[in-house]
């Protein structure tokens, strides 16, 4: 059940969480927000799926395609543990790849029409960062605007950990091995504005750091606002 949002001053807002930086603190907002798990609600799709008939292959890639009779399609797919190859056919292709479909639409219509040329892209990944930290807060998550740029920073609960987050760094597509990797610029953005919003933490230790990128759908003027 969500709380009603409001606002507290100055004092009750350290009183929350008295690790907070208080220079320059007049008062915060209070409301309620809700976490998914992604990794537990991607198994519940495909569990949901597999009782409605649906086969699954995990850990398989597709490594092309090619036309089969009645207007149908063959998938190739081929299983990183054991190497084996398949084909599935079909007459509708879902490319699911997140940041990787543009690499992914290359591959399938490269093998599918021989010698053309590659689709243009259509996305404009965007890399986000975050670290781990021992507990931060006391049970709240803490959201601002981060005093460099402006962006949107936050330090949340994280099981019985702090996440501080987020970077937004624009990486080319088709994206390669190396643009999912975090930068030290991004590291030391996160670790500066963490230490301006909670002191102690500036020689706190990171216990992981978590790099993501967003499939963002390519579209005029700048990336970075998440």
């Amino acid at each position: 059940m969500f709380e009603r949002h409001g606002t507290v001053r100055r004092a009750e807002a350290l009183a929350l969480e008295p690790d907070l930086a208080p220079q320059g603190l007049t008062g915060a907002g209070l409301y309620s927000d809700g976490v998914m798990d992604d990794a537990r609600l991607a198994v519940a799709v495909g569990l949901d799926a597999a009782a409605h008939g649906a086969v699954l292959h995990s850990y398989t890639e597709a490594i092309g395609a090619r036309p089969a009779d009645a207007g149908l399609v063959d998938v190739l797919g081929r299983d990183r543990l054991s190497g084996a190859e398949l084909a599935l056919r079909t007459r509708c292709i879902i490319n699911a790849t997140g940041p990787w479909g543009d690499r992914t639409r290359a591959a399938l219509l490269g093998s599918l029409q021989p010698g053309s040329p590659d689709p243009a892209p259509v996305l404009r990944p965007s890399r986000g960062v975050h670290l781990v930290f021992p507990r931060l807060v006391r049970s709240h998550g803490i959201l601002l605007f981060a005093k460099s740029d402006g962006r949107v920073f936050f330090v949340i609960p994280f099981g019985e950990h702090s996440l501080v987050g987020t970077t937004e760094v624009e990486v080319v597509s088709p994206l390669t091995d190396d643009d999912t990797r975090p930068s030290v610029e991004e590291i030391r953005y996160l670790r500066a504005e963490l230490a301006r919003v909670i002191p102690k933490a500036a020689e706190a230790p990171a216990l992981a750091v978590l790099s993501g990128v967003r499939p963002l759908v390519g579209a005029a003027g700048a990336v970075g606002a998440a």
